[in-house]
């Protein structure tokens, strides 16, 4: 990537139109575009080159067994009621955590 400095603008000849345009004060125009470069490069125009900075990206934190799960604050029957209005099919005779290992399950699988 290349940044050029630069006032005005810079008029293409071969497509008749604006090239870039730096401003009327003193400003900077980034491209990768290499027949840009190339043009600006031989009309001399003062630049530098530069890798563009990456945004960071960040990643959510695993879950951790510490972490409390809302539904543990739920009855057994609560948690088959909700299962039910969510359309989550729960095997009888399952215990509390597995009744809620599946309501979890069944909620990731609908986003």
């Amino acid at each position: 990537m290349y940044r050029f400095i630069g006032t005005g603008v810079v008029w293409d000849k071969q497509h008749n139109k604006a090239l870039c345009e730096f401003g009327r004060q003193t400003c900077t125009y980034e491209t990768d575009d290499p027949r840009e470069i190339g043009i600006l490069k031989e009309l001399d125009f003062d630049f530098e080159e530069f890798e563009p900075e990456k945004p960071e990206i960040a990643e959510p934190e695993p879950a951790t067994e510490d972490e409390d799960d809302p539904l543990d604050d739920l009855s057994k029957d609560e948690l088959l009621h909700l299962a039910e209005q969510n359309g989550i099919a729960i095997k009888a005779g399952l215990k509390k955590a597995d009744i809620i290992a599946a309501i979890n399950k069944g909620m990731e699988d609908e986003k």
